[in-house]
């Protein structure tokens, strides 16, 4: 069948059939669009891309626990060398308006680099330090580490630094959250 995106209606229809099934099918049976009555029996995490403007995207906060803003990219010293539009005020606010926690990702992506970071304790020390202050200036519930390509080298310092990391964020805020996004071995 060929489609023809200049049929109006074909679209209309299409976009009317879309939200059925998405009504229908992708939402577990305790939620219901109409009534807006949700009831997340589970953590949900999302991530929003630093390039993603909070404007051009449409958050259901509803079905969120955990928000997840990427991201802060670090170097091999513990330096945040690119904060990308960081700190996202108003979604921060908005997310935290809407019942739902936000995280910041810090990620780093390359092999070597995540090496002489991890197995260094004081490059370990000052992004520890930085990350905690960003804590409790902007508001955040959390930290999720976005560490991918380890080579190996840092298998025993990696639970070592999530330790530390958790230690002091958690001395400012004892609610706080760490998560890891790790690639599969």
């Amino acid at each position: 069948e060929t489609i023809s995106f200049a049929n109006n209606q074909y679209l209309e229809q299409e976009s009317f059939r879309w939200k059925e099934r998405k009504h229908q099918f992708t939402l577990p049976p305790h939620i219901s669009h109409e009534t807006k009555e949700y009831d997340l029996n589970k953590k949900v995490y999302a991530y929003i891309p630093y390039w993603i403007k909070t404007n051009e995207v449409h958050i259901e906060w509803e079905l969120l626990s955990t928000l997840i803003i990427f991201s802060l990219v670090v170097d091999a010293s513990g330096n945040i060398v690119n904060w990308h539009n960081w700190p996202r005020t108003d979604l921060i606010q908005e997310a935290h308006n809407n019942g739902v926690k936000v995280e910041v990702c810090v990620a780093l992506f390359e092999g070597n680099q995540i090496a002489t970071l991890l197995n260094s304790a004081s490059n370990r020390a000052t992004l520890i330090t930085q990350l905690t202050d960003i804590i409790t200036a902007d508001n955040i519930d959390g930290i999720d580490i976005d560490f991918e390509q380890m080579n190996g080298t840092e298998l025993n310092t990696f639970p070592v630094f999530m330790q530390e990391l958790k230690n002091s964020i958690t001395a400012v805020k004892s609610s706080e959250t760490l998560t890891s996004a790790l690639q599969s071995v």
